[in-house]
Parts: C-alpha cells; sequence; structure tokens
C-alpha cells in the first residue's frame, strides 16, 4: 500500500529522497532514480511555459476546474498519464538523484514564476510550488524508507 505522504515545504523533498537513498522497497514500477527524473523533468518543463495570454487548451479547459480540489486534498486526480519525453528511461542513472536534490534546492532558492501548466492553465508561483509538492508526494510515496 502506497505511503500516505503529503509535503509542507520543498525541504522535506529532499530530506525524503536522502532517506531513500540510503534504502527502501519499492511498491510501484519506478526506481528512486526514475522517480527523481521525473519529477525534475515535469516541473523543468514548466519553466519553459511562462504564464501568458494565450487562449486555453481543450485539456486545461476540462482539466481546470479540478484544480481547487487538487490543491485542497494535496492529491492528484485519479492516473495521468505523462506524456512519453516525460516517462524515465528504465536504465536511468542514479545521477538523476543529485539532479533532482540540485533543482529542487534551486527551487527552495529562487521559487518558481507564474507558468502556464498543460493540465491547469495559468497558475502562480506558489501554485507551481504546491503542483511540485503534490507531483512528488504522489509519485515517491511508492517508495518505503528501509530505515
Amino acid at each position: 500500500m502506497p505511503r500516505e505522504l503529503f509535503y509542507d515545504n520543498l525541504r522535506q523533498i529532499i530530506d525524503d529522497v536522502q532517506r531513500l537513498r540510503r534504502g527502501y522497497t519499492q511498491e510501484g514500477n519506478w526506481t528512486l532514480a526514475q522517480i527523481c527524473r521525473h519529477n525534475l523533468m515535469v516541473p523543468a518543463t514548466w519553466l519553459k511555459s511562462p504564464a501568458s495570454d494565450v487562449p486555453e487548451t481543450d485539456l486545461q479547459k476540462k482539466m481546470k476546474p479540478l484544480f481547487p480540489a487538487v490543491l485542497a486534498k494535496r492529491q492528484l486526480p485519479g492516473k495521468i498519464d505523462a506524456p512519453d519525453h516525460l516517462v524515465p528511461p528504465a536504465d536511468t542513472p542514479d545521477s538523476a538523484i543529485d539532479d533532482f536534490i540540485a533543482f529542487t534546492q534551486e527551487r527552495i532558492d529562487n521559487g518558481f514564476p507564474a507558468i502556464n501548466h498543460r493540465l491547469w492553465g495559468n497558475i502562480t508561483p506558489q501554485q507551481a510550488e504546491q503542483m511540485m509538492l503534490i507531483h512528488s508526494a504522489n509519485h515517491l510515496r511508492y517508495l518505503h524508507p528501509t530505515e
């Protein structure tokens, strides 16, 4: 059964990843390295999509009404398939863990800009950070620390 996992801040993600690095049992399909790779790639793509006046996509129009509940419950709504380019390869190296920690520390130091999220449309920097907390917990909950 997945861990019940909620992060209050980005530092807690780093602490959890470092704890998992020392040992974990895997419940899902992805290793710690794969999850870290994915959890870095997703918010990194957000940084390439600043908030804009571009009309909402059909997907954003469909998903945006769910966004307040996602933030309130701190959970993603069901299964959301990642685009193929955001699925980590099976042979993801352990260096992806360090890359994710460094990216997360950079977000602690510099925050997020307002972004245009592929599902939610334009969101604030604070909402982008909340989405990183929620998204990271969504995947890391399938790894159980063994220490």
